[in-house]
């Protein structure tokens, strides 16, 4: 186990004017992402259930952005909350209709919602099943959609990120609903980069490892499996949700105006995947935790500079072939 402790990011102030909308952002990751997103600037949309848990941690969450914002700021200036169930199609309507009223534009769109109950994959209810891809898949899906025709009818094009998962690219005996969905999501990023890339609109995934989140808060308290995890991690540690929001500000923000169909991956060993290469992209430190793949099929082959990249390899995504490589020649992953 590291000893290192990741001080928090440099407000930049990237995302100011910007409005952001994002799904599941009451706890874990998503919360991280909505208070770093203010932090830098943004207002944001939070979507979150309607039971008395979410809402209660709603009800904290305003007084930790009330507390990042100037005495002089409402909190209605730069927050929303909405409530309703992202598995339903016309939550997401309701949802960036709502963004527009209160805030009048979208231009970055964050699908976090998520769902992990671990099970047996032998005995695994069917509506553990039907709840989990419901959520996870067609709530990405459906919100996807509702912001991407936003972006569309505003014609100034925008920044989509879903929150995937390592589970993308690795299986899990307890986790054979979940990690189905995940792969969905990524997927559904490759895609719909391709279909509104002609509109300006971004889309990428980033694909978290092992974050301490609720989702895995009772497994990790097993010390011998969190030392075991650790141990697999580059960094020898694993993430905190505050992790992952630094990747959201900079996927949000212009620096990455150039950046589409991409997808950052926090691998949780050399070997955990085929796309075993690990890789540092940190010319910011908003990218502080991600130990990263990136595989990319850019519009044309973009040029990035060597000096501000270590170890980092790029591929065609529709071929496989390798476009540029720092530091090291690395075969190309077929």
């Amino acid at each position: 186990m590291t000893s290192y402790t990741s001080p928090s990011y440099p407000q930049t102030n990237l995302l100011t004017s910007k409005v952001c909308a994002i799904t599941g952002g009451s706890t874990g990751i998503g919360r991280a992402i909505v208070k770093e997103l203010i932090r830098q600037g943004a207002c944001v949309a939070v979507n979150h259930l309607d039971d008395s848990t979410s809402l209660s941690q709603i009800d904290t969450l305003k007084q930790e952005v009330t507390a990042l914002l100037p005495s002089s700021a409402p909190l209605s200036s730069r927050l929303l909350t909405v409530a309703g169930d992202i598995s339903l199609p016309e939550t997401s309507t309701n949802f960036i209709s709502a963004t527009i009223s209160q805030f009048k534009h979208l231009d970055v769109f964050i699908s976090n919602a998520g769902i992990c109950q671990f099970h047996d994959f032998l005995t695994l209810p069917s509506d553990l099943y039907k709840r989990t891809v419901s959520v996870n898949l067609d709530g990405a899906y459906y919100s996807t959609q509702a912001a991407a025709r936003q972006f569309k009818s505003q014609g100034t094009g925008g920044s989509i990120i879903a929150i995937s998962s390592i589970s993308a690219l690795v299986g899990g005996a307890g986790q054979t609903h979940y990690t189905p969905t995940k792969a969905g999501v990524l997927s559904l990023m490759q895609s719909v980069a391709c279909a509104l890339g002609k509109d300006g609109i971004r889309c990428n995934a980033i694909l978290p490892g092992t974050i301490r989140t609720q989702l895995n808060e009772e497994d990790l308290k097993d010390d011998e499996k969190r030392k075991y995890m650790e141990g697999r991690i580059p960094l020898g540690r694993t993430g905190v949700p505050e992790d992952i929001a630094g990747p959201v500000v900079f996927l949000a923000s212009d620096l990455a105006r150039y950046v589409v169909c991409c997808f950052y991956s926090a691998f949780k060993s050399p070997s955990s995947s085929p796309f075993s290469l690990l890789c540092s992209l940190c010319p910011f430190d908003t990218v502080s935790y991600m130990v990263v793949t990136a595989i990319a099929h850019l519009y044309p082959y973009q040029t990035i500079p060597i000096k501000k990249i270590a170890n980092l390899a790029i591929f065609d995504a529709q071929t496989g072939a390798q476009l540029l490589v720092g530091k090291a020649p690395i075969t190309a992953i077929k």
